[in-house]
């Protein structure tokens, strides 16, 4: 009895093993080769790998279209979208708690906390400053992950940043708004939504007007891009259901002290970039610099950075230190090039 028990768990995990790895695989673009890569991958015959993708189409895991050689696998989505009409008296966690919650209902408990806070503090950004009438809530789930969506037809957040503080285009805003700190309504905001939630989710990505803001796996991407969507603000949230990640994971690594205040941020250097030009002016490490009085502590993320110019380093590292003693700088995926124009200009200090 002991026996047939173990080899019917231990056949019952391999399964789950095939089975992972084909949604997986999916996951990673492996839409036309899906039956090749997992037999190669796991030691299997193409005929046994058949056999777990026909059972996870059954089950409505996959999807399968085309025949034979032209025929390709999509993991199954299912998507839930619900309209809202914007007003005043509207409250953020009524509308979670029924029209976002019931349709995940079976969220481990940190997939779920991290998903209220990011529909709540999203949602409630759109009441407060999008001036748009209309919002439209998705919520699209795959056996491996959930995005929450909120559109708006509103003025658009880059736009509405621009016009709030004097900045010079979308690519200015979206540098603003991964320092933190950043509100259009500073009695009722505090600016630290944004900065939080997007560091609790997998993806997380912010469309207006055909600028594109994305964070994915700690790295910023902000482009121009053909689109669509020429009015408001599309904001989509996705997070994996294996996340062990949780909401307070994220407030502890950037609030600190007696009072638990927002006093640490990282800056990605590279948004101050435009296109293939070099930072080597004052002008930008001033774009650079620009609120960071306010935290205590700053990560500069010098990923995709190869070089800067020593009136750059000068200005942030010398110029900025000599007038904010108080505030301290952490230099991070910095490359060889780029730590000697920094260790050059902070010895003379």
């Amino acid at each position: 009895m002991n026996q047939l028990k173990k080899k019917k768990t231990g056949t019952t995990r391999r399964s789950s093993k095939v089975d992972n790895l084909l949604l997986k695989s999916l996951a990673a673009g492996h839409k036309k080769d899906l039956v090749t890569f997992a037999a190669r991958e796991l030691g299997l015959t193409r005929q046994a790998i058949y056999l777990h993708v026909r059972k996870l189409i059954e089950q409505k895991q996959i999807v399968a279209s085309g025949k034979t050689k032209s025929r390709s696998y999509e993991l199954h989505e299912s998507v839930h979208e619900e309209l809202v009409r914007i007003t005043p008296d509207l409250e953020e966690h009524i509308i979670w708690e029924k029209q976002v919650q019931p349709y995940m209902p079976d969220l481990s408990r940190n997939i779920l906390d991290i998903c209220f806070h990011g529909f709540t503090e999203i949602f409630n950004n759109v009441k407060d400053h999008s001036e748009g009438t209309i919002c439209k809530i998705s919520i699209a789930r795959t056996p491996l992950s959930i995005t929450i969506g909120v559109d708006d037809n509103g003025i658009g957040i880059f736009n509405k940043l621009r016009q709030k503080f004097g900045l010079d285009d979308e690519h200015h805003a979206a540098l603003e708004l991964a320092k933190g700190k950043l509100t259009t309504d500073e009695q009722r905001h505090s600016g630290e939504g944004i900065f939080f939630t997007s560091r609790m989710f997998d993806v997380f990505a912010i469309f207006s007007r055909g600028f594109e803001f994305l964070h994915e796996k700690n790295d910023w991407i902000a482009k121009t891009e053909d689109s669509e969507n020429t009015n408001g603000t599309s904001v989509r949230m996705k997070i994996n259901f294996g996340s062990t990640r949780t909401t307070q994971s994220i407030f502890d690594e950037f609030a600190t002290g007696e009072d638990y205040g927002f006093v640490r941020t990282m800056v990605p250097i590279k948004l101050a970039k435009y296109g293939d030009v070099n930072l080597v002016s004052r002008s930008q490490a001033k774009r650079v610099l620009a609120r960071l009085e306010r935290f205590q502590i700053v990560l500069l993320d010098f990923k995709d950075v190869d070089t800067i110019g020593q009136a750059f380093a000068d200005e942030v590292f010398r110029v900025f230190n000599l007038t904010h003693p108080d505030v301290q700088f952490e230099i991070v995926n910095a490359n060889k090039p780029v730590n000697k124009v920094i260790e050059h200009v902070r010895s003379a200090i």
